[in-house]
């Protein structure tokens, strides 16, 4: 179930439920429809610079 959504620069970010201790997130390039969405799974109280630089590992 998708819990919250936002956007930085060209990423959507989107916060999804797994009904466990982790929380799905995926990162969407909004430009380039033909890129791949991410996916990290982290804990449900990450605050959002933590989830962007899980992506930017």
């Amino acid at each position: 179930m998708l819990l919250d959504d936002f956007q930085v620069g060209i990423y959507r970010y989107e916060i999804f439920d797994t009904g466990g201790h982790l929380i799905k997130w995926t990162r969407i390039n909004t430009t380039d429809s033909a890129a791949p969405i991410e996916i990290r799974a982290l804990r449900p109280n990450a605050k959002r610079r933590e989830i962007i630089a899980a992506f930017d590992d």
